[in-house]
């Protein structure tokens, strides 16, 4: 149950079936919009933290969810605020996990000399864009790219 645990801040990032144990023990939550329920011993969760107990494979569901369905969960919200604060402990881990999604779902990455094409498992292209409104696709380009302007 805990596997997913940031121990130094008392945060555990777990799968949805322990949403009603962590409400039954009144155990302090962030759930809402998420891909995975937060529970921790302080009566205040900070999202920074909330980031920082999620693994690798759970960095990488949430990026597979991203690229398959084109979830926007608020733990995308979260990571672009601390890339933009330069605050993101565990940068190449979630760059790793991104790539390893994108290899799961056969999405392939082709670079030239000044752009990049992204194409999903059916060769279909994919568009990104950094005005959108949608935190996992500025996320997803300040991974792939940590450009600051």
């Amino acid at each position: 149950m805990f596997q997913s645990t940031d121990w130094n801040n008392g945060i555990a990032a777990l799968e949805w079936e322990y949403h009603a144990f962590l409400e039954q023990e009144k155990i302090p939550t962030i759930w809402q919009n998420c891909c995975f329920c937060y529970g921790g011993i302080l009566e205040k969760l900070k999202y920074s933290d909330c980031v920082q107990a999620l693994d690798f494979q759970q960095k990488k569901t949430l990026w597979s969810g991203f690229l398959r369905d084109r979830f926007d969960y608020a733990e995308f919200e979260w990571v672009y605020q601390l890339i933009c604060q330069n605050r993101l402990n565990d940068r190449v881990e979630w760059e790793l996990s991104l790539h390893a999604a994108l290899q799961d779902q056969g999405d392939t990455v082709d670079f030239a000399e000044s752009e990049f094409k992204l194409y999903n498992g059916q060769k279909r292209p994919c568009y990104f864009n950094f005005d959108s409104h949608q935190y996992a696709q500025r996320a997803l380009l300040k991974i792939m790219f940590p450009l600051n302007f």
